[in-house]
């Protein structure tokens, strides 16, 4: 979909989410000028972590149990998303 990579929804989304959610990253700067990269794009700071994917990045290898705590890592984390009140955070508000 166009929208799956809306760059302008994202920042937005992620920088209202910020002060509720501690996994997100700080936003730094959007930059809708389509004359500096030919596209929207934003600068966020940099968060230290595994990314799960079907292939773990080089050089990490993890155990069973490992690979348990990492999943059910991200599935908190996901519970945590979810329990948000956009209610109580007035830049989640706005963009309902």
């Amino acid at each position: 979909a166009k929208s799956a990579h809306d760059m302008v929804r994202e920042y937005t989304v992620q920088k209202a989410l910020k002060d509720a959610y501690p996994y997100v990253p700080k936003m730094v700067a959007l930059c809708t000028d389509e004359a500096v990269i030919g596209a929207d794009f934003y600068v966020m700071e940099r968060m230290e972590g595994i990314i799960p994917r079907a292939n773990l990045p080089k050089g990490i290898y993890l155990d069973s149990e490992q690979t348990r705590a990492l999943c059910t890592n991200v599935i908190d984390a996901l519970v945590e998303l979810h329990q948000v009140d956009y209610k109580e955070h007035p830049d989640l508000v706005t963009l309902g």
